[in-house]
């Protein structure tokens, strides 16, 4: 059962805005969200709910939140050490914006504006292609004691590649493996 966080967050086409009293930088960034939707799009005017991880300590009133999307480089982190399991994991690309001297909490950006899902993944496939051995779901129902390891390059099976049937069994085993004994 993958437990390993490896940065695969890569920031490109960064620039400071002309005139800019911020100081700050614009960035296209590449990251991943869990969602329990196979075909996820992300909405830029949604308000994200009080999270733990980030805005709930730095925001008190919840209309005050901001418009956009959470994304990580390490959902897995999301899943294990805050208990956010979602059975798909979206790779999703957007613009945030880094202030001066600000940080990154919990492997976390915050996308505001334009975004875009370059693909979906159940996390057995995100496990599978990043740690390259079988994911979660999978593990638990395997039979065997040793993790099932993947070819080198293992290129992860998008959702959009399955069939509605196997769709629906993939959510069936992940609903059994939500319910497990912990």
């Amino acid at each position: 059962m993958p437990v390993f966080t490896v940065p695969l967050h890569e920031a490109n086409d960064c620039h400071h805005p002309a005139g800019s009293a911020v100081g700050g930088q614009f960035c296209s960034k590449t990251g991943w969200h869990l969602t329990d939707n196979p075909h996820f799009v992300p909405d830029p005017n949604r308000q994200p709910d009080r999270n733990r991880i980030f805005l709930s300590d730095l925001v008190m009133n919840q209309k005050d939140l901001p418009k956009g999307l959470f994304i990580t480089d390490a959902p897995e982190y999301w899943m294990q050490a805050h208990g956010y399991e979602r059975p798909y994991v979206a790779q999703v690309k957007g613009r945030t914006s880094d202030a001066q001297g600000g940080a990154r909490v919990s492997n976390e950006d915050f996308l505001q504006g334009e975004m875009k899902t370059l693909r979906v993944l159940t996390i057995d496939e995100y496990a599978r292609e990043r740690f390259g051995e079988e994911g979660w779901v999978e593990d638990y129902f395997s039979d065997s004691y040793r993790p099932k390891k993947m070819p080198k390059g293992y290129k992860a099976r998008s959702v959009a590649e399955m069939t509605p049937a196997e769709i629906k069994e993939w959510e069936r085993k992940f609903t059994e493996w939500t319910r497990r004994k912990r």
